[in-house]
């Protein structure tokens, strides 16, 4: 969303169109304001908490600090505020739809090239491999259990006290 604000000012310079400027300016100083908060939130660590703060804390609150539940319950309540922050937010709605379908679209191509390196990187199937992911190996195993069990029933038909005595 920088990226697009920077581009739109500097086509409403370009143009001179001093209106969409102005409003461009306010829109990116929310989102600015916005954004910095939710950076803030977000790359809270415990182990880097600044001199100040960490100034003011016990010895036994900073060795709560290192211990794995607090760190937990720290990273949830973090991710809680920065949904918090970012949906306040007052942003340009076609201007974050339009960031937010950038980002999925990168994060696509990133995973279909990631596929594709693994594909490229595994060795060569067998042919039983490629057969069974076809389907064919479990319709072919399905058959057999079908003819196993239609078998078992034709032979208690045909061999049971009740049967016509053909072949007894």
């Amino acid at each position: 969303m920088k990226n697009k604000y920077a581009l739109a000012i500097k086509f409403f310079t370009e143009s001179k169109n001093e209106e969409q400027l102005a409003l461009c300016y306010d829109e990116m100083d929310k989102f600015m304001e916005t954004y910095d908060e939710f950076k803030f939130y977000f790359k809270f660590d415990n182990e880097n908490i600044p001199s100040g703060v960490a100034e003011n804390l016990t010895e036994e609150e900073k060795a709560l600090l290192n211990d794995e539940t607090i760190i937990k319950l720290t990273d949830e309540f973090k991710y809680k505020i920065c949904e918090d922050v970012f949906g306040s937010g007052d942003f340009n709605f076609e201007l974050f739809q339009y960031s937010m379908e950038r980002v999925f679209e990168e994060e696509r191509k990133a995973e279909e090239e990631a596929e594709k390196e693994k594909a490229l990187t595994m060795p060569n199937q067998s042919w039983f491999q490629s057969i069974s992911k076809s389907g064919f190996v479990k319709f072919l195993s399905g058959g057999i259990v079908l003819l196993s069990i239609g078998s078992l029933g034709a032979h208690y038909y045909l061999y049971s006290s009740n049967a016509s005595g053909l072949f007894k």
